[in-house]
């Protein structure tokens, strides 16, 4: 599925490729995988949020897809702003593609 927004469209079925890889390989990636694997789901969580965000916004706040994208957002904000450091990034790599496969079943939910 593609998703438009004002600026391009998503690539929903790359970025749900890439949270299944990085949740099935786990500990298995490499540290060079790792390392690119955090950077891209970072990237993919920054233009993600924001679109789930703005699509649950004119929902009511009792509507429970909004309910569950609003804590998909905020979570994946929450992890935006982690560093954990080498010893823990194969983990921190598996809740990036955790936070970003939640934001794209919010966004499938919401559509």
């Amino acid at each position: 599925m593609i998703a438009r927004t004002d600026q391009a469209p998503l690539d929903t079925d790359t970025m749900h490729a890439v949270a299944q890889r990085v949740l099935t390989a786990g500990a298995g990636l490499s540290d060079e995988d790792t390392a690119l694997a955090v950077l891209t789901v970072r990237g993919m969580l920054v233009v993600l949020a924001p679109v789930v965000a703005e699509a649950a916004a004119p929902r009511g706040r009792r509507d429970p897809a909004r309910f569950w994208a609003d804590i998909s957002v905020r979570q994946a904000q929450a992890l935006l702003g982690e560093d954990p450091g080498p010893a823990a990034r194969r983990a921190h790599a598996r809740r990036l593609a955790r936070a970003l496969a939640d934001l794209l079943h919010d966004l499938a939910a919401l559509s």
